[in-house]
């Protein structure tokens, strides 16, 4: 009987060739009996692991790790393209959105693949972290798809370009500023690293995860409190990647209308529609907002008129001999 799913180890790549590391940095302590040892935690086993590998081996039935990563490459390019969403989303809905372009991937439970997210992020972290040379991995459509939404989300959201008063003035990167113009960007800016925090809070080299991956516990020889076992892992070696050159795109071909990348739609569409419309209406309230300021500023203005102009009193000349003046309305020729 064919199996109905493998273990996601099993789907997923590792190792110095393959630019993912799935082992955090660990930490030392002692155990019960008083040993030290080094504790890490295995991202590949997790509450959400058999739920994401059946999905993806149910897409295809292939058993390559190649396949898998096609098909989550695609879901991290199409993030990619609605960055501009983030700091308007959760990210459990921003990559539900994205997952559910393909109907096979829609299959995923939204936590599952929000979970399942941030720990491919920690892993491609953790390697460029551990891998003396940081090198690209050629051919892994994975990692490039991570990194391009990595780096691309960076940018986006950059916390850094906060704006500094120097000697009573404001100013960024040199140029002068308005006050409100700086406390609009250090407002953006705190925004950004909440935004940054939520994303990749959980991905950052150091990182020992959400707490509910599965504990490794090795023993620490002769006390050396450098000592990480899974380093040796990425260290650069020559040998071959774990799987051959396979034509992937030739599989996909072969699978004609069963080939799950066609099955799509653009979930973002509606939310697209949804933050248009929002900041069209945004944008109307801020020209009724300074049409409604125009409008008393010239209604305050006419009232500033109308009181200069009572105290415009013309005084007609007074005829010290009849004790009659003309108050300002001529000689109608009354007189006593």
């Amino acid at each position: 009987m064919a199996p109905r799913y493998l273990p996601l180890q099993n789907l997923m790549f590792k190792g110095y060739v393959n630019g993912l590391r799935w082992e955090t940095k660990g930490y030392k302590q002692h155990d019960d009996a008083g040993n030290l040892v080094h504790v890490h935690r295995d991202l590949l086993h997790h509450p959400y692991s058999s739920h994401v590998s059946k999905v993806l081996f149910r897409a295809t039935g292939s058993r390559l790790k190649k396949v898998a990563a096609e098909l989550l490459a695609d879901i991290y390019n199409k993030g990619c393209e609605h960055i501009h969403l983030c700091g308007g989303m959760e990210p459990q809905d921003f990559w539900a959105s994205a997952k559910n372009c393909w109907a096979w991937s829609s299959y995923f439970k939204d936590e599952a693949f929000w979970a399942m997210t941030y720990k491919l992020f920690h892993a491609r972290a953790l390697y460029l972290d551990t891998s003396p040379t940081n090198a690209a991995v050629e051919g892994n459509c994975l990692t490039s798809a991570l990194d391009r939404f990595h780096d691309s989300f960076m940018r986006a959201y950059d916390a850094e370009a906060i704006l500094i008063p120097l000697t009573g003035k404001f100013s960024r990167g040199g140029n002068e500023v308005t006050e409100d113009e700086y406390f609009i960007c250090q407002h953006f800016n705190t925004e950004c690293r909440q935004t940054r925090e939520a994303y990749f809070g959980l991905s950052t080299p150091d990182s020992e995860g959400d707490g509910t991956d599965r504990i490794i516990t090795t023993a620490v020889p002769d006390g050396d409190l450098s000592f990480d076992p899974n380093a040796a892992t990425y260290m650069p070696r020559s040998r071959a990647p774990a799987e051959g050159p396979e034509d992937v795109k030739g599989f996909f071909e072969s699978l004609g209308t069963d080939n799950p990348r066609f099955d799509r739609r653009d979930a973002y569409q509606e939310i697209e529609e949804m933050f248009r419309r929002a900041k069209e209406a945004e944008e109307r309230e801020r020209i009724q907002e300074m049409m409604d300021e125009k409008e008393e500023n010239d209604k305050e203005d006419e009232d500033k008129n109308k009181e200069d102009g009572a105290g415009d009193v013309v005084m007609g000349d007074y005829n010290h001999e009849d004790g009659v003046g003309d108050a300002g309305f001529g000689n109608l020729g009354i007189h006593q």
